[in-house]
């Protein structure tokens, strides 16, 4: 499955995508899912035994928690606001918090498993934050501002999956088939996620993955590094803070880079890259 750049481009799907696509597509989906089977559970199991323990409904559980009443160690001390760590030497709040024993303080574990989703998830913490600012003088019950606040950013992350993600990601006779002009043309009977969607399908991101990418101009990052450290403790360094203007076209004035194409190839190992 690794692509060794035997085939010829004209082979390959060409939908080519920002970077950044790959990994709010990974956000997306550990909001969407989460299975607790074990590797030798996973094969034994019937798909109807098998159980979805994230909710399925955009709503920012993997950001949220059970909220400040069950989560408390998310929130700052008024409840209300998400703990965003202060991470390198410049104290900016591009990480994720961490403890006092450097451990990553997250509403999901999955959020730490690379530097980019880890710092995606910082981002939206941040809007959260923001717009519990926005809402403050309107109110002065913390949990009005905080409800409020965690509606909003709902509605902002809801409203970039359908009106940006998936026409981005979606073969365009399927997205015009499932949401059509007139409203969708395929009916659900009851709210669910089909199985094959939440063990395999949305894995098409695996391909999307590329061996090296640009955190900032003059700082390219080869995969060994990005999800390497995933088990170190303490804040990120300021060498590793993401300018998002190469991840996503419109984040800034820098030009974004492209994904591998969604076909059924791998991107080479790193260290094979470096010798390319």
């Amino acid at each position: 499955m690794i692509d060794d750049g035997s085939r010829v481009s004209e082979d390959r799907p060409e939908i080519l995508l920002e970077v950044g696509y790959t990994y709010f597509g990974q956000f997306i989906a550990h909001d969407l899912t989460k299975d607790h089977s074990s590797v030798d559970d996973a094969w034994r199991r019937e798909p109807e035994e098998l159980e979805n323990s994230q909710s399925p409904r955009l709503d920012l559980s993997v950001l949220y928690g059970g909220g400040p009443a069950i989560s408390s160690e998310l929130y700052e001390n008024d409840h209300v606001r998400l703990k965003v760590g202060l991470a390198g030497s410049s104290g900016r709040s591009f990480d994720v918090c961490t403890d006092a024993q450097g451990a990553r303080i997250l509403a999901d574990d999955r959020s730490g498993a690379n530097f980019i989703l880890r710092q995606m998830t910082a981002v939206f913490a941040r809007l959260h934050n923001f717009a519990v600012e926005q809402f403050r003088g309107q109110t002065r019950s913390h949990d009005a501002i905080f409800e409020r606040a965690r509606l909003q950013t709902q509605w902002q992350f809801q409203w970039l999956v359908v009106n940006d993600y998936l026409p981005a990601v979606l073969n365009g006779k399927i997205h015009r088939k499932v949401f059509g002009p007139v409203g969708p043309s395929i009916q659900w009977n009851a709210f669910s996620i089909p199985i094959e969607f939440a063990v395999a399908a949305m894995r098409f991101g695996h391909a999307m993955v590329r061996p090296n990418y640009l955190f900032s101009l003059g700082q390219e990052m080869f995969l060994p590094k990005i999800l390497g450290r995933t088990p170190d403790r303490g804040p990120l360094e300021d060498q590793f803070e993401i300018n998002w203007g190469l991840f996503f076209q419109g984040a800034g004035s820098l030009g974004a880079l492209t994904t591998r194409p969604i076909d059924t190839r791998l991107s080479l190992p790193c260290t094979i890259c470096r010798q390319i």
